[in-house]
């Protein structure tokens, strides 16, 4: 087996850690609100502390990359997400809890950009799809592996544990097997040229910044929304949530095998349109099962954007400077994902929890806007690329 495709089978398994990772505070939200007595509310601080913690990690992931190898920055990263991990499992109280979040987010923002970076620039469209949809496989297990651990009595706390555990073993495999694994930097290729800003940069990390206030909104709410609001069972909320992350990974494995079919462009447009039109279905509807239904096509809808964008950016600016663009793309999402989620929660706070299915419309409005605007300036459609396991053999 080639390194490359080593290196490749690590980040594929890690990307379900990741997702795992991603995915269980929302559905442990409920129980740890009501044992440490919080209001649900509260929710937008663990979110805010994750996501502050994830979004330094990705604005520095370019100039880590140009320091460190990236097989390193796998192993650092992994090995900060377990700690962090780790230790909201034990926290004993609110505040050790919230204080345990940055360091999972940091560890898991540096996996997270280390290794888009490295699928962007090593492989092609098969791969990238293939691990975001493995993420999504991890997003669907998270969920499960809360309700299911809550439902045999071994609380909230062993979900943290075991996905604490995936992340260390992610960082002793990228030790023994990826500490050599590489990218092209400005040293390695004499690149001396820098990243400015620029309208295709601004509307990238824009765009990814309102696509995360759509997939962390409906992560983190949509599980409260369905339990609290319209009387849904938990285990039977957690099973639909469950079933949005497969939904959410279903449309990336199909972009793996047949999106380079199809007009960059168009698909998203496409994803786009129906996404807006699944969430207000979701939001209009009376009726509990249409309601449900639309939420798993919503993310069925939306599952491609982040893929894509990912991979045009390595056409967009170069093999060189695309780790520090998805960084910044990475970073942005991260920003949304904790500010938007965090603001979300204090509108339901102020109101109620019925401010969340409106909030997702206009989020996934703003989204379209800017994928239209992207596609405008930012340059040419995503060339025919090569797939890794045609650079590669066992």
């Amino acid at each position: 087996m080639s390194d490359r495709l080593r290196v490749f089978r690590l980040v594929s398994s890690a990307f379900i850690v990741l997702g795992a990772g991603m995915a269980i505070t929302a559905v442990a939200w409920p129980t740890i609100a009501d044992e440490l007595s919080l209001p649900i509310a509260d929710l937008g601080f663990l979110t805010f502390a994750y996501g502050a913690g994830y979004t330094a990690a990705t604005l520095a992931g370019g100039a880590v990359t140009e320091r460190i190898p990236i097989g390193r920055v796998f192993a650092i990263g992994s090995s900060a997400a377990g700690i962090g991990c780790a230790l909201a499992a034990v926290s004993p109280s609110w505040w050790p809890l919230v204080a345990a979040m940055p360091v999972f987010g940091f560890g898991a923002g540096t996996f997270d950009a280390a290794a888009n970076s490295y699928v962007a620039v090593r492989a092609g469209q098969r791969e990238m799809g293939a691990i975001h949809g493995l993420f999504g496989v991890g997003a669907i297990i998270g969920p499960l592996l809360v309700t299911g651990s809550i439902a045999i009595g071994l609380t909230w706390r062993f979900s943290f544990a075991v996905v604490g555990f995936g992340f260390l073993a992610v960082a002793v495999s990228a030790l023994l097997f990826a500490s050599g694994a590489t990218i092209p930097t400005r040293r390695s290729t004499g690149d001396t040229t820098k990243l400015r800003l620029s309208r295709p940069l601004f509307w990238s990390v824009f765009t990814f910044l309102a696509y995360a206030g759509v997939a962390a909104t409906t992560g983190i709410w949509a599980f409260t929304y369905l339990t609290e609001s319209r009387g849904l069972a938990e285990g039977l909320g957690g099973i639909v949530v469950a079933g949005y992350w497969a939904t959410f990974a279903a449309s990336r494995f199909l972009l793996s095998s047949f999106g380079g079919r199809f007009d960059p462009a168009r698909l998203l447009r496409t994803a786009m349109v129906l996404t807006i039109f699944a969430y207000a279905v979701f939001w209009a509807s009376p009726w509990l099962p249409l309601t449900l239904v639309a939420l798993l096509l919503a993310g069925f809808a939306h599952g491609p954007f982040f893929p894509i964008e990912v991979l045009e950016t390595r056409h967009r600016f170069g093999p060189v400077k695309a780790p520090t663009v998805i960084g910044f793309q990475i970073a942005g999402v991260n920003v949304g994902g904790a500010v938007i989620p965090a603001g979300v929660g204090i509108l339901v706070g102020i109101y109620d929890l019925a401010v969340i299915p409106p909030a997702l419309v206009a989020f996934a409005f703003v989204t379209f806007i800017g994928t239209e605007r992207l596609t405008a300036v930012g340059g040419p459609a995503i060339p025919e690329l090569t797939d890794l396991g045609s650079q590669i053999t066992d």
